[in-house]
């Protein structure tokens, strides 16, 4: 008889059962959140430490080029005798701040086209034929993973993560919705084009072409596009309050780019009340508040640290959207 008890035993029963599987229930709801925070916590040292090592890059660059930074986008339009034409499919080139920087950065790469010859080098974007797209040119996406044949290592070095110029293993290319912002030359940083804000604007609102092109790093060469406008390279030196100015920042468009800005609203938006911050397709800027945060996309207050920046003295850390807009704006 107690031996056939023994033998009923050895089971567990239906409640005990249920017991043990809520209690690992509530251990998991416990967990998850920690671990989260632990990722996201990983994931923001790791866009810092990258951040640092493009910052040196930044001086490296500047070793070379008699103390100035690169512009955060230069456009030009190469002459009918440039024998890369042929190559990009029409005159417009540009070269994005990563370009410049990127031999510093990317070590040396291997690319092999679709005939099968192979590229190998450390230099991206040299000649500017992974141009901005234009009527009857090649575009960022079919530019694709290899570029041109004059400029075989492009993006595809960044999308693998393998180097600082991909940076951020929280950036997936989330943007708005198709066109530039999620594909091509993306890589989740963009450029500060303000070294000496304030005193950027010849007037109080408007367009980019409204500021004064002698005071931003970022330039349209002859009649590229259509327009025109004489940003320039500055000197490390001339990028003044380098302690409060952002350098690079968290952003869904690594150019630079502002549409339909209205500089006190659309870009960068400016953060004065406590309200939730608006998403990416609802606003179209490069600044990137919803990186880091705690909160989901479109919670996330002026106040919160969400986003990681680059200041022009080389240190790194997370900023508030009202942080950032004064570090790049100054107002």
């Amino acid at each position: 008889m107690v031996a056939s008890d023994c033998r009923r035993r050895l089971g567990f029963t239906l409640v005990e059962l249920l017991v043990v599987i809520g209690i690992i229930a509530i251990l998991i709801g416990v967990l998850l959140p920690v671990l989260s925070n632990a990722r996201r916590a990983a994931d923001k040292t790791k866009c810092l430490a990258a951040l640092r090592e493009i910052g040196h890059a930044y001086g490296m660059y500047m070793g070379e080029n008699k103390g100035a930074w690169p512009v955060a986008v230069h456009y030009w339009d190469a002459p009918a005798t440039d024998p890369n034409n042929a190559i990009a499919g029409g005159t417009a080139r540009d070269k994005r701040w990563h370009d410049f920087i990127a031999k510093y950065l990317i070590g040396q790469q291997q690319v092999v086209d679709s005939a099968g010859k192979v590229y190998s080098s450390n230099i991206m974007n040299f000649s500017g034929t992974c141009s901005n797209s234009t009527v009857g040119q090649p575009s960022y996406a079919t530019h694709g993973e290899f570029g041109t044949a004059a400029d075989p290592i492009w993006i595809g070095t960044m999308r693998e993560r393998k180097s600082a110029l991909w940076g951020c293993p929280s950036w997936n290319r989330i943007g708005i919705g198709g066109g530039q912002f999620e594909y091509g030359a993306n890589n989740g940083y963009a450029m500060n084009i303000f070294p000496t804000a304030p005193f950027d604007l010849s007037t109080g609102s408007g367009s980019l072409y409204n500021l004064d092109p002698r005071k931003v790093a970022w330039i349209i060469q002859d009649t590229y596009a259509g327009t025109a406008f004489p940003g320039r390279y500055f000197k490390m030196t001339q990028w003044t309050k380098a302690s409060d100015r952002a350098l690079l920042f968290d952003g869904i468009h690594n150019g630079g780019y502002w549409i339909t800005a209205a500089w006190n609203y659309s870009w960068p938006y400016m953060p004065d009340t406590n309200v939730p911050l608006p998403t990416f397709s609802t606003y179209q800027m490069p600044i990137d508040w919803n990186r880091h945060a705690r909160a989901n996309p479109g919670k996330v207050k002026p106040t919160d640290l969400s986003m990681n920046m680059l200041f022009c003295d080389g240190h790194a850390t997370t900023v508030s959207a009202r942080q950032a807009y004064k570090a790049i704006r100054f107002k």
